[in-house]
């Protein structure tokens, strides 16, 4: 592990970055993954079981949680930005491509993530993120899905922190490596310096000296917004506190913090601060709009990136009515009225109850035998990826599988059963041909539910993987045969592997956004399928509305 790691509102989930990594810390360009703990399950020195992964194409170096926790946002080193349920572990919209950061010394997308530093806007719509030697910040848009570079004459810059206490709300802090500047942000891109202070630099890692290196630029605000905290390096002090005066327009010095050494007595590996800067002024008093001070701010002019190319997923805002207090009369109180209001719900289900029949639909076509990055063909990892989602069903308890192939043709290689060995044999049975009619897996998925072997108490659910287009039948066969499945209640997932692909094809096909799953390589087709078993057992719908189900 060496990336971004978060605790959310509850104070029991904790989402962590599992990340490959070569000998000399090198993030590798994937595959990598988020995984989902609670801090209640601890046990000695011990965390687990992984509630969830959620996998990704590059290393995660933030991970920021919404304030209510059933987000979160992660940006990664290759600079992309992807926003993720974080009780289900899945896309809730698409990811918003940033420019790549560049660190000195490594290869652009490549460096640890401990260089880069993200922090979220207090109304939630924007994620600032540094880009270390790339002389600037990027804006994430989290609303529209857009990025936009904001340019800045340092010739670094480190750790980014939005406050989000009463004093001094909204402004963003900056660590420029020998100095700490204090900025208003205008969405969607402009920052007006308010203030600095020159530091001492923080000592930059020498992964080749004995002395173990100090923090990398960090910075936060305190948490009653008062006061930054920012890295520096001053004797042993690996921290210097900085009053924040003026609404903004003043930075004073003040005293030095030290970690705690190691045991041996040398300097400790403190890389970050976290603090309690997690309080929103109440809604009714409107924040300070701060004022530059006498010396002519510098503006910074925003300079848009590409769009995505696919349509975003907005995110809801959360609202809030603010209800007057009824008038007073000399009389006698007002009769009693009816106040509606707003309800959040997240579905939630006991998953020890759920009983599923799943329809596993594998393309079979002879680009299945092309390599992995691995090595070995890409229908081995995905007969491992198969094996991998039936150890988590529950078939001692009833759950069902099946097991289709297609190519030119299909084969239902197993009916529903709850034997595992029936299961795992005809995983060894896949034959492999030209063409690929996807159209013919999903029809015989949906066949197969509609035989009496399909139990009416199960939730009907088809995972369909291919790595290729739909030929010699066109994609809009299988899109309509997929429709006529979800409104026969079947939820149905989709997973590409590789590049050519027909995305619309595939988001078609599936029950939401949401369930769809990209692997650029088959070697990430095990996490994919781990994501997939994590929500299966609540893949159907309970309330009107809501859910993911079909």
């Amino acid at each position: 592990m060496n990336g971004g790691i978060a605790i959310g509102p509850d104070d029991d989930t904790l989402l962590v970055t599992t990340t490959p990594h070569f000998p000399n810390y090198i993030a590798r360009p994937g595959p990598a993954s988020v995984e989902t703990y609670l801090l209640s399950e601890v046990s000695g020195n011990r965390i687990g079981p992984s509630h969830g992964v959620f996998v990704l194409d590059s290393p995660a170096a933030e991970i920021l949680f919404d304030d209510t926790g059933s987000l979160a946002h992660i940006l990664t080193v290759a600079g992309s930005v992807r926003t993720i349920d974080t009780s289900l572990m899945i896309d809730v919209a698409a990811p918003i491509e940033g420019p790549l950061p560049t660190v000195s010394g490594f290869p652009p997308g490549r460096a640890p993530a401990e260089y880069f530093h993200a922090s979220l806007s207090p109304d939630g719509r924007t994620m600032i993120a540094n880009r270390w030697h790339g002389r600037g910040v990027t804006a994430f848009n989290l609303k529209d899905r857009t990025a936009t570079t904001i340019d800045l004459p340092a010739a670094m810059v480190g750790g980014v922190a939005f406050n989000h206490a009463e004093s001094n709300h909204g402004l963003l802090a900056v660590h420029e490596d020998v100095q700490v500047v204090v900025y208003r942000f205008d969405p969607p891109g402009t920052l007006t310096e308010l203030s600095q202070l020159r530091i001492a630099r923080p000592v930059i890692p020498n992964r080749g000296a004995a002395e173990p290196f100090g923090p990398l630029a960090s910075i936060a605000w305190s948490g009653d917004g008062t006061h930054l905290i920012a890295a520096t390096d001053m004797g042993r002090a690996e921290f210097q506190v900085l009053s924040v005066t003026e609404e903004g327009g003043l930075l004073t010095a003040e005293r030095f913090l030290t970690a705690c050494p190691l045991s041996d007595g040398n300097r400790n590996l403190a890389n970050d601060i976290l603090t309690s800067n997690r309080l929103r002024p109440p809604t009714s008093t409107p924040s300070p709009t701060p004022s530059p001070t006498a010396t002519s701010p510098a503006t910074n002019t925003a300079v848009p990136t590409a769009s995505p190319s696919n349509p975003p997923t907005s995110i809801p805002s959360p609202t809030a009515t603010i209800l007057p207090p009824p008038s007073p009369t000399p009389t006698a109180s007002p009769p009693p009225r009816p106040l509606y209001l707003p309800l959040a719900l997240r579905e939630r289900c006991r998953p020890d109850e759920q009983r599923l029949d799943i329809a596993l639909v594998l393309d079979a076509s002879t680009s299945m035998l092309e390599p992995t990055a691995a090595g070995r063909t890409k229908l081995e990892a995905a007969t491992e990826a198969a094996r991998i989602l039936l150890d988590q069903l529950r078939l001692d308890k009833g759950d069902q599988a099946a097991l289709i192939a297609f190519n030119a043709d299909v084969t239902t290689l197993q009916t529903l059963t709850s034997v595992r060995a029936d299961l795992d044999g005809a995983l060894m049975r896949i034959a492999v041909a030209q063409q690929t009619r996807i159209d013919l897996g999903v029809q015989a998925a949906a066949d197969e539910f509609g035989s009496a072997r399909h139990r009416p108490s199960h939730t009907p659910v088809m995972v369909v993987l291919t790595d290729g287009r739909a030929n010699p039948v066109p994609a809009d066969v299988a899109v309509a045969n997929a429709a006529a499945a979800k409104a026969a209640g079947i939820t149905v997932y989709t997973v590409g592997v590789g590049a050519d692909l027909d995305l619309e094809a595939l988001r078609a096909m599936a029950s939401s956004p949401a369930h769809v799953f990209l692997a650029p390589d088959a070697e990430q087709l095990a996490d994919v399928y781990r994501a997939i078993a994590v929500a299966l057992p609540c893949a159907g719908r309970y309330w009107p509305g809501g859910g993911t189900g079909p």
